[in-house]
């Protein structure tokens, strides 16, 4: 979202592009596969149909869907370094993302064995997962220890969605309904947190002065 905010003209529409591209390149690969099997082959041709319906909504072309680059992963994204041969202040910020803690939700969702290790209190998060398996003596730990669990998850989720609701309002600045008081107070709330301190005073504290989000 904060690179598709740089320029929303041209990174909203290369965004959209490279989305209907990797479908019909999907839908290809189902093609493939499947040739020669009369159900695959009306279920590919109906949802090609649909993209290409989607394209001519959009005001796109099918050549020009085409030709369009790949969206980057966040990985290939922070790692791309320009001309110079550095980051730009943008990459630096969103490799935050992908330190410390932050790193273990990709594991996670990998399914790599680092996620399960990784710590949320005293506990390694794969605890979680496997307390049936573990000594009914050491069970009752893992439940005294699931409110620290759980209020870290969702107070790490509070704060990125704090984070896109400050780089919406930063860009578009709506008015009305005390939106940048509102803001400012939930910014308030979660300083006290780690992660979402950290985020703050990288980018969102001269972000909202500058954007005159902050009283």
């Amino acid at each position: 979202m904060t690179a598709i905010l740089q320029n929303p003209a041209e990174q909203g529409r290369a965004y959209r592009k490279s989305g209907l591209k990797k479908t019909l390149l999907d839908l290809d690969e189902d093609d493939r596969r499947y040739h020669g099997q009369p159900k695959w082959e009306a279920d590919v041709s109906k949802r090609r149909g649909a993209v290409n319906l989607l394209i001519r909504q959009s005001g796109f072309t099918l050549e020009g869907v085409m030709k369009q680059t790949i969206w980057p992963t966040l990985g290939q994204y922070i790692s791309t370094k320009g001309p110079g041969g550095s980051l730009t202040e943008h990459q630096e910020f969103l490799k935050t993302f992908t330190h410390r803690e932050w790193r273990q939700y990709s594991a996670l969702s990998h399914g790599a064995f680092e996620g399960f290790i990784g710590f949320v209190g005293p506990l390694p998060v794969g605890t979680y997962y496997i307390s049936d398996f573990l000594p009914h003596a050491e069970r009752p730990k893992i439940d005294a220890s699931y409110e620290v669990f759980l209020s870290t998850h969702i107070g790490r989720a509070a704060t990125v969605v704090l984070c896109m609701i400050t780089e919406l309002q930063a860009f578009c600045r709506f008015d009305g309904a005390h939106i940048n008081e509102r803001i400012s107070k939930l910014w308030e709330t979660l300083i006290p947190f780690f992660e979402a301190n950290e985020l703050y005073e990288e980018r969102y504290s001269q972000l909202m002065k500058v954007r005159g989000i902050l009283p």
